[in-house]
Parts: C-alpha cells; sequence; structure tokens
C-alpha cells in the first residue's frame, strides 16, 4: 500500500505546482527514473502572492516551510473551484519555494535594480543560507509530506563594477536574494555546504525521499 495513495496502477501522475522552469527541469529525470508521470501547471499559480510576505517575527525557516505547503494547499483548492483551469487528472502534487537568508534577515526576490545591489552587497564576502522546502501531497489534499534542504553558500568579496553590471540583468529580479547559481552569479560563489540542487529551487535527495515515501 502507499503511503500518500492507498493502491494505484502505475505509472502515477505528479502535478508540478509551479511555473518555474528550473523546477521543471531538475524534476522531470527524477520523475522518469521513478516511472513516474510529470504534469505541469497551465497559466498562472494558483496560490495569491500575499502568502509570500513574511509574517511578523517569523524565521527563515518556518517561513519557508510555511510558504511551500500553503503553496500546495492553495493550488489542491484552487484546482478543486469549478472555475480552475482544467488540468489531467493527477495522483500527487508538488510544491515548493527558496528563501535566501543572511543574519536571519529574509531577501526576497529584488523589485529592481537598486533592490539587487543593495543584496548583493550583503552577500559579498560572506556566507548565506538557502532553504529549499518540499511538499508532497496527495491528489485530494488528505495527505501531505514535507522535507527542507538547507545550504551555506560563501561569496568572494565583490567589486563595484560587477556588482553594477550584475544588479541590472533581468537574471536578478526573479530569485530570491538576486542571484542564480545557474547564472553569472555563480562566478561569484566562493564555496557550497549542502546540496546545490536546493539552491536551483528543488533539492533532488529530499524531493527523491518524499517521492519514494509517498510511494511506497
Amino acid at each position: 500500500m502507499r503511503f500518500l495513495l492507498g493502491w494505484r496502477p502505475l505509472p502515477v501522475k505528479l502535478l508540478l505546482a509551479s511555473s518555474s522552469p528550473r523546477r521543471h527541469s531538475l524534476l522531470r529525470p527524477l520523475a522518469e527514473a521513478l516511472g513516474i508521470d510529470l504534469l505541469t501547471m497551465r497559466g498562472k499559480s494558483l496560490h495569491p502572492e500575499s502568502l509570500e510576505t513574511p509574517l511578523f517575527n517569523e524565521n527563515p525557516e518556518d517561513y519557508v516551510k510555511r510558504v511551500a505547503r500553503d503553496k500546495a494547499i492553495f493550488s489542491l483548492r484552487g484546482l478543486q473551484s469549478a472555475d480552475a483551469p482544467r488540468e489531467s487528472a493527477f495522483d500527487l502534487l508538488l510544491a515548493a519555494d527558496t528563501t535566501v537568508s543572511i543574519d536571519d534577515c529574509i531577501l526576497g526576490k529584488p523589485a529592481n535594480a537598486d533592490e539587487a545591489s543593495a543584496m548583493l552587497w550583503k552577500l559579498s564576502g560572506r556566507t548565506h543560507r538557502v532553504q529549499t522546502s518540499v511538499v508532497v501531497a496527495s491528489g485530494n489534499g488528505q495527505h501531505l509530506l514535507q522535507d527542507t534542504a538547507t545550504c551555506k553558500v560563501t561569496f568572494a568579496r565583490l567589486q563595484p563594477p560587477w556588482v553594477r553590471w550584475m544588479s541590472r540583468r533581468t537574471e536578478c529580479l526573479d530569485k530570491a536574494g538576486g542571484y542564480g547559481i545557474q547564472g553569472n552569479a555563480g562566478f561569484a560563489i566562493e564555496s557550497i555546504q549542502g546540496d546545490a540542487t536546493a539552491i536551483m529551487g528543488l533539492p533532488i535527495d529530499s524531493t527523491r525521499a518524499l517521492l519514494g515515501l509517498a510511494l511506497q
């Protein structure tokens, strides 16, 4: 008997509740290796942007866990509503959230080049945390599994010309902390402690373990 599903004939259908191409590209080979059919959301996400606003005195780990869990819950509710976009029938839903923090201060997605520049200077020459929380839920919403991966990332000391150039690039504006490991900021990273895929938005080890539990 499967922990989340009860008995189901293979292949199981997994819906990724995210429009992120990075998460999709990381999840697809894992799904194929596990014999899972991967489905993707069509259109906009079904969760309100307001849920990504930190609560009063909320620490980074509690924040990323809450947001990932709420993304899963809101997506399931939205898919069950009468006016929701019609998705193929699915057995499992996966949602995730990534946050960057330093000195217990959460760094969200910068709204403009000035905010991106300020974030990069905060990270310059220091070690910060990147945490990604993953939720796997049954399609009926009755069962939920969650795990959170933490990485420590150390930046080199940045130079003003590079920060000015980097902060004006569009790649800074759609990523927590104003950078992505797979982009130009990767050259500024001195060391990584932990699963580097967590920085990209989907920790493979955690995700494999959750899906394994859901399918056993």
